[in-house]
């Protein structure tokens, strides 16, 4: 009868003490600490993006930079030109990609805000929508010169002297006839900057790390 009893009284404290147990691992695993767990995970693999400026993860370096000037003081001519320049500015060319003018800048158009403005026509001058649009592609085709690891895949001179560059470092463009292209093959993706004030049209490059 005894050896009963205390039979009896050990398997009732190890019902016990295995209760405890078992207690004490479902509290580590409350949904709270799941819920903390799985946040450091989400902030952990959202980082900002690698262009964010505002990102401590990303930096930026120039490697290049040139301008040319504004001989006409066309008024229709300079709008042109800060249009185009606002479509290339800070565009983000990738490691081993190519970056045609035509394509970024596209046609341009009455509805975009385009005036007409002088260009060469075979050799001779005309009238066009985008007027100086050549300026743009030239002064950013000289600063490609600057930059190792940047190759000219496409570009074209002009059919007559320009006197916003010596002759022979000018790059004229034409939608769908003649473009301005250059591959990245840098170790590193890369950002143009391309503006316009009264009196210059500027291009630089700088490498993203």
């Amino acid at each position: 009868m005894k050896i009963l009893i205390l039979i009896t009284l050990f398997i009732s404290a190890s019902f016990l003490f295995s209760g405890c147990s078992i207690s004490d691992k479902i509290n580590s695993n409350k949904p709270s600490d799941i819920i903390n767990s799985s946040e450091n995970s989400f902030n952990n693999d959202s980082k900002a993006s690698p262009y964010d400026n505002s990102s401590n993860e990303s930096k930026e370096t120039q490697i290049a930079s040139f301008s040319t000037p504004l001989k006409s003081g066309s008024p229709n001519r300079i709008v042109n030109i800060k249009l185009t320049c606002n479509k290339i500015n800070e565009y983000v060319l990738k490691k081993g990609y190519t970056f045609s003018f035509n394509q970024i800048v596209g046609p341009c158009t009455a509805e975009e805000g385009y005036l007409e403005s002088e260009i060469f026509v075979n050799k001779e001058i005309k009238y066009a929508l985008g007027g100086g649009n050549c300026q743009v592609s030239t002064t950013l085709y000289n600063a490609c010169l600057q930059a190792e690891g940047i190759i000219i895949v496409e570009r074209h001179e002009h059919g007559r002297d320009v006197d916003y560059i010596e002759d022979g470092k000018d790059a004229t463009v034409s939608y769908n006839t003649v473009d301005f292209k250059f591959r990245n093959d840098t170790e590193n993706d890369i950002k143009l900057f391309t503006s316009c004030d009264d009196k210059n049209v500027y291009a630089s490059i700088s490498k993203i790390e």
